[in-house]
């Protein structure tokens, strides 16, 4: 005779209207966001970063899988209790996810959304099965929360952890006395046997997510209950990163004794040495607390079932439920049809673009610059304006100057220390810097600038740092902002509360540093600056004074 409690289906149409009319308002009004995935669609948006070539979020698929069996394990094991106070507390988690989608779609943070998506599953869950069964719902939505791609893990995150392994691989291999010299991310041996760039890739953030998700699954099949797997979720961060250092270490080692190729091949194949690291010592630190805190022992005799207590019908939640799921589904087709406005921070020409920057600029001489690679990256609607400005007496005495406009897509701007790597720059942390402006309102234009460099390869083999000062800042329709997370609020605020939907113009100033020590790094300051107050009163309208 089976004594588990079973899950009563619910007795109305009213959860499974509910549910597929939730499911159709975030399919078909779902994502704000329409510069990259060009869709409409929550779901679709969320699934194509799972599966972009190099994502973050690669295991996007396998959180999904597990997240369904937890589901339907805890659903089974869940018996049904009802009453008037969870019926309440379902309806709140489900309007309230509504709410918060509104809010994501509004300021075009679709990762908001899912969020609201999950929210009004937990809900339903409650509102439709009982309590009982809202509680059983956590864990796996919990899961699902590290499928969502987020950015600033790889904006933030990713360079810290990135050099911090870096910096643990270089002492080890000299307390080996391997003799490996460090360059901020880059390792190479002293007798030029081998050198390696730690890439962001390999910074750990795709395998700390991952394995996390592994040790709070190891931590729930292990445990009855949350604590002990939540401590197993936490230990789950230095044992990733130490099997970051190891597999690093490893290749260093491999390097040293067989050469760079050996070096190159042992990573490749060494991504699975992190997976066993981490799998072996979550199993281990799960066995431990097991022996130091073991469960209760379960009760020998079979439970009775808990009998099924009728549902009161809660007409009232579900009619102003439907009610509010047209709401969103009505207010989510007219904001993903708003259009962005057509004015903007700086000057534009005729056909919309930015105006062109001046042909001289004091002692330098302008030549206009076609950009590719981020006419191919970038949202086609997005607009540059690109001039690399020369002096005619000393060629190493110049300056890199691009406008970029954003287009309907707050995504089409973003952070420049996430294009930098790219192109072989080193992005240490940047400082907020003031040029005085008597035409800017406040007096002064603030910009953020960082002290970059890379090495060059000259034609006979050796190689050359380049350093430069590279400064930016982001002009909106009646702001100037030096940081980017500075325009992001701003954005999400101003559509939010005020339905302003801005374009921003990202302007940036690269200025080589010629000569040797302060004096190489002043000069490349005064041109940035010569440029600012040239160019700056021509091209921008937001800021100055009317």
């Amino acid at each position: 005779m089976d004594f588990a409690p079973s899950l009563r289906r619910p007795s109305s149409l009213f959860p499974w209207v509910a549910l597929c009319l939730g499911l159709l308002v975030f399919h078909c009004g779902g994502n704000a966001t329409r510069g990259y995935i060009d869709t409409s669609s929550l779901f679709v948006w969320w699934g194509k970063q799972w599966f972009t070539d190099g994502a973050e979020t690669e295991h996007g698929p396998l959180v999904l899988l597990l997240s369904v069996w937890f589901f339907r394990r805890a659903w089974r094991e869940s018996a049904e209790t009802t009453s008037r106070r969870e019926t309440t507390a379902g309806w709140c988690l489900m309007t309230g996810g509504l709410g918060l989608h509104l809010v994501g779609l509004i300021s075009q943070q679709t990762r908001l959304s899912i969020v609201a998506f999950l929210l009004f599953l937990w809900g339903w869950s409650w509102l439709a099965f009982g309590a009982r069964a809202g509680r059983a719902a956590v864990f796996p939505l919990v899961l699902m929360c590290f499928s969502i791609p987020l950015e600033f893990l790889t904006d933030e995150v990713s360079p810290k952890l990135r050099l911090m392994v870096t910096v643990s691989t270089e002492t080890i291999s000299n307390w080996l006395h391997l003799d490996v010299v460090r360059n901020g991310s880059q390792l190479y041996s002293a007798d030029g046997s081998f050198h390696y760039d730690v890439a962001p890739a390999c910074s750990g953030i795709r395998s700390l997510v991952a394995l996390l998700v592994l040790s709070l699954v190891i931590g729930r099949l292990s445990f009855p209950g949350w604590k002990r797997t939540a401590l197993l979720g936490l230990l789950a961060l230095p044992f990733a990163f130490l099997g970051n250092v190891a597999r690093l270490l490893g290749i260093v080692l491999v390097g040293r004794w067989f050469g760079q190729k050996a070096g190159m091949d042992f990573h490749d194949y060494s991504g699975f040495l992190v997976f066993l690291i981490v799998l072996g010592l979550a199993l281990l630190t799960a066995r431990i607390i097991r022996k130091c805190q073991p469960s209760p022992p379960e009760p020998t005799s079979p439970q009775p079932t808990v009998p099924a207590v009728p549902r009161p019908r809660a007409t009232w939640a579900w009619t102003t439920l439907l009610l509010a799921l047209g709401t969103t589904g009505g207010l989510s087709a007219w904001v993903i049809r708003l259009a962005p406005s057509p004015l903007a921070g700086i000057r534009l020409d005729a056909e919309g673009n930015p105006v062109k920057l001046p042909d001289y600029l004091v002692t330098l001489s302008g030549q206009n610059l076609e950009p590719t690679v981020e006419k191919e990256v970038l949202p086609p609607d997005t607009r540059f304006s690109y001039k690399i400005y020369r002096s005619l007496r000393d060629p190493n005495d110049m300056l890199q100057i691009m406008i970029v406009l954003s287009g309907a897509d707050r995504s089409s701007l973003h952070k420049p220390e996430i294009c930098l790597p790219g192109q072989g720059w080193s992005t240490p942390p940047g400082e907020v810097r003031h040029i005085s402006l008597p035409e800017m309102s406040s007096g002064d234009l603030p910009v953020t600038t960082l002290r970059i460099s890379r090495k060059n390869r000259l034609p006979d083999g050796s190689e050359q740092e380049a350093r430069a000062l590279f400064t930016y800042w982001f002009v909106g329709s009646e702001d100037v902002v030096a940081s980017h997370w500075e325009r992001q609020w701003l954005t999400a605020t101003n559509r939010l509360f005020h339905l302003k939907f801005d374009r921003w113009a990202y302007v940036a100033v690269l200025a080589p540093v010629t000569k040797p020590g302060q004096t190489g790094e002043d000069a490349a300051w005064q041109r940035t600056q010569d440029f600012a107050r040239r160019a700056v009163p021509q091209f921008q309208t937001a800021g100055l004074k009317k």
